[in-house]
């Protein structure tokens, strides 16, 4: 019996790892730190672990794009508000994901609802963050904007699949209630 590779998650966090060990960039290793935490608390939350990955990759991609732009802009002073913002979110993020990964599958059920608005939460503030690093021309390549136009398009199509999936379990739930 072969065993399967690494998943997408381990293999960003690896990649992440070495690009912040060999970066000068000193916020790096403090950002893909938090990110390892984010992958790993994920492996232990069960219901929701889609969303959750989802917002991991958001969260991904926003720092690789901050990355490239630092790598292009070296001490960019543009750079620095971004970068605070992330790490800000990122923490938030991993204290849900901490508190999530100790609820049983009892709780998580009755919290399913209140997770999920978080989650939602969470995707809407790193959205804003992809709008404001776009806004504030952070991104200097039509390509790259057009890569994350189509993130932004993706996230809004998530979010209104969740809202439809929240009001079909909500249905059910009167239904049952009823």
């Amino acid at each position: 019996m072969s065993q399967a590779g690494p998943s997408s998650g381990e293999r960003i966090v690896r990649v992440a790892t070495a690009l912040a060990s060999a970066a000068p960039v000193p916020w790096v290793s403090a950002v893909v730190t938090i990110i390892q935490e984010i992958h790993g608390l994920i492996v232990r939350i069960k219901q929701v672990k889609p969303q959750c990955k989802q917002l991991a990759e958001d969260a991904q991609q926003i720092f690789d794009e901050l990355q490239k732009h630092e790598e292009l802009h070296p001490g960019d002073s543009k750079i620095a508000d971004l970068v605070q913002l992330l790490r800000l979110r990122l923490i938030g993020i991993r204290t849900d994901l901490k508190r999530w990964a100790k609820f049983n599958k009892w709780l998580m059920y009755f919290k399913h609802e209140d997770v999920l608005n978080r989650i939602r939460f969470h995707r809407e503030q790193l959205l804003a963050l992809i709008n404001r690093l776009t806004f504030k021309g952070v991104l200097i390549h039509d390509v790259e904007s057009a890569r994350l136009q189509k993130t932004v398009e993706t996230i809004g199509v998530d979010m209104e699949e969740m809202r439809l999936l929240l009001e079909k379990d909500s249905k059910a739930t009167e239904a049952v209630r009823e």
